[in-house]
C-alpha cells in the first residue's frame, strides 16, 4: 500500500499483510499531494504541496514481499506556481501529466522528462486522466467543469453542470 498526505512529507509503502512499513521517501519538501502508478513501465509518479513531481521506478510487482521504490528520483519535474494536486501517466503515449492549484495542467515526456505542453484553465484543477486515444479530461471543482482537450493541446469542449 503506497500512502501519501503524511504528516512527515514522505511516500510510505506498507505491506498489508504484516502491516509494517516496508520504506519511507522523502524526495519532496512539501506533503506529497498526489500520485500514479504504472505497473507495466514500473514507474511511480508523485506530485507535491512543493510544485514538484517525482519520477521514480519500483520493483515488479511479482512477489509482494520485495516490491519498493527507487532509492534514487529518476527526475525531479518544475514547472508549476502552486501546489500539484493531481497526476497521471501513460507509457504508451509517453506522457506524464500533472493538474495544479494554479490553473494549469502541464505535460512531460516520460522517457526524456521533458516538458512539451502547458494547458491553462479558468480555475484550479483537481482531478485529471488520459485516455489510450490521447484525450486529457481534466476537472475544475470550483466551476463544477470537465474540459476535454488532446494531449497536443487542443481544446474540444467544456462541460459544466
Amino acid at each position: 500500500l503506497y500512502n501519501v498526505a503524511n504528516w512527515d512529507d514522505s511516500l510510505k509503502l506498507t505491506f498489508l499483510d504484516s502491516y509494517s512499513l516496508a520504506q519511507s521517501s522523502y524526495d519532496h519538501k512539501g506533503t506529497v499531494s498526489c500520485m500514479a502508478i504504472d505497473h507495466v513501465s514500473n514507474t511511480l509518479v508523485t506530485g507535491s504541496y512543493d510544485c514538484t513531481c517525482v519520477v521514480m521506478d519500483i520493483s515488479p510487482l511479482n512477489d509482494p514481499k520485495t516490491t519498493k521504490y527507487e532509492k534514487v528520483p529518476n527526475q525531479i519535474l518544475f514547472g508549476h506556481k502552486e501546489e500539484i494536486t493531481c497526476c497521471t501517466l501513460d507509457p504508451d503515449l509517453d506522457i506524464i501529466v500533472t493538474g495544479s492549484k494554479d490553473k494549469s495542467c502541464l505535460i512531460y515526456s516520460l522517457t526524456k522528462f521533458q516538458h512539451s505542453r502547458t494547458i491553462q484553465y479558468d480555475s484550479s484543477v483537481s482531478l485529471i486522466t488520459v485516455s489510450k486515444y490521447g484525450l486529457l479530461v481534466a476537472y475544475c471543482p470550483e466551476e463544477g467543469a470537465l474540459y476535454l482537450h488532446s494531449i497536443n493541446g487542443m481544446f474540444y469542449k467544456k462541460r459544466v453542470g
